[in-house]
């Protein structure tokens, strides 16, 4: 299984104005964040983002922290096929995650469960 088909973090991430777009993987299509990870966008577009085939987190998959600033999460797919474990086409925040969204956009994403967002745990 893929993780991160845009970007991995494992440590600090940083992105101001920046497009997260066209990404494929089985988690966390546009960005997987890792437990003990942190990601911080400012102003960023994450969109067209795949997670497919028992995948989850089409935007985002957030095992650590997200801190979302003016930011829009659209058209992300997951299409995972796992009883708990598929969904959020916009973002997947795991039982370990912490996703913080301050002036956000989560619009046309689409998942079995959570098209927008699906929290675990």
């Amino acid at each position: 299984m893929q993780y991160g088909g845009g970007l991995r973090i494992w440590g600090t991430a940083t992105l101001i104005d920046s497009n997260v777009y066209s990404n494929q993987a089985g988690y966390g299509a546009g960005l997987y964040i890792y437990d003990g990870g942190v990601a911080n966008l400012d102003g960023c577009q994450v969109y067209e983002n795949v997670a497919g085939n028992r995948g989850s987190g089409g935007g985002l998959y957030v095992g650590g922290v997200a801190n979302l600033d003016d930011c829009n999460v659209f058209s992300n797919q997951a299409h995972g096929t796992l009883v708990h474990f598929e969904g959020g086409g916009g973002l997947a925040v795991w039982t370990s995650g912490t996703a913080n969204l301050e002036g956000c956009n989560i619009f046309d994403n689409v998942a079995q469960r959570g098209g927008g967002l699906l929290v675990y745990g």
